[in-house]
């Protein structure tokens, strides 16, 4: 009985590294996309500033405007700091608001199916796995050992 808890105490362990990696893989792609896009739209910001001023001098804001509500676009659909888990951020409720999160959740079914299929990524996720059961093991009796 004890082993049994045990194994499961280890399961979950070895579930919740899995679910951090996959944030922090989430997380980074994101920021990824962020950075590009403000690479992007900065040179492009002077751009339309520019061309503002020379074709209308009444509105010269009329183009940077624009460009600003492509970057709040931008900003829903890259959901940097939004759950990947299809909570919403506040404010959110329409499905063009997730774009990325739904790609990346595609992109993880592609390799769920790799996965259950056996190959690579199981021996990989398996060994990882094992690593990180024998880690947590080995950690235990330390911790065990400093709390008194």
């Amino acid at each position: 009985m004890a082993e049994e808890g045990a194994d499961r105490v280890q399961m979950e362990d070895s579930i919740s590294h899995w679910q951090v990696f996959r944030d922090l893989v989430f997380f980074q792609f994101k920021l990824l996309l962020d950075g590009v896009r403000d690479l992007v739209l900065s040179p492009i910001s002077i751009a339309a500033v520019v061309l503002g001023f020379i074709l209308h001098p009444a509105t010269p804001g009329r183009y940077f405007n624009q460009l600003l509500g492509l970057g709040h676009k931008s900003d829903k659909w890259i959901n940097l700091f939004g759950s990947v888990e299809g909570v919403p951020r506040e404010g959110q409720g329409d499905e063009d608001q997730r774009f990325t999160d739904d790609y990346l959740r595609r992109l993880e079914g592609l390799i769920q199916s790799e996965y259950e299929k056996g190959g690579l990524l199981k021996d990989v996720k398996e060994r990882v796995d094992r690593l990180l059961t024998q880690k947590i093991a080995d950690e235990s009796p330390k911790r065990g050992g400093n709390s008194e």
